[in-house]
């Protein structure tokens, strides 16, 4: 499952998950084809599911600076929530998650450090941070 707050742009990711073509790896079209995409606020519906009812729970937030050759994001972002999950938020997530909870943050990862993850994987403008379930 995926979770999209903007009604809108839930509808996109769900035609882009159903009609995206890709050949390359052979497992990745089905595997996509396989996400249910919910338009669902995050801290809403992460308080309604059962105790490790998935296994790993990604936040991906809209970063609020644009980085200059994503400006096609502009308008996604415009549509998109904003800011990052509060702490009250990622409880409910670790609650949820069976395994671990990940979130993807700008380099430096101000926002990692800020909410206690762990910086696991680092590229040149991305961090990934991880979180334990409990």
């Amino acid at each position: 499952r995926t979770l999209e707050a903007s009604p809108l742009l839930a509808l996109l990711v769900e035609r882009g998950m159903a009609c995206y073509v890709i050949d390359d790896p052979p497992s990745l079209a089905p595997a996509m084809r396989r996400v249910e995409v919910l338009n669902a606020d995050y801290a809403d519906y992460l308080r309604r599911e059962a105790d490790n009812a998935w296994d790993v729970v990604y936040f991906d937030p809209m970063f609020s600076e644009t980085i200059a050759d994503a400006q096609g994001l502009d308008l996604v972002r415009y549509l998109a929530r904003g800011g990052s999950p509060s702490p009250a938020d990622l409880g409910e997530a670790r609650r949820v998650a069976r395994r671990r909870v990940v979130m993807k943050d700008r380099q430096p990862g101000h926002a990692l450090a800020r909410l206690g993850f762990a910086k696991v994987e680092e590229g040149r403008r991305v961090c990934y941070g991880e979180l334990s379930a409990w």
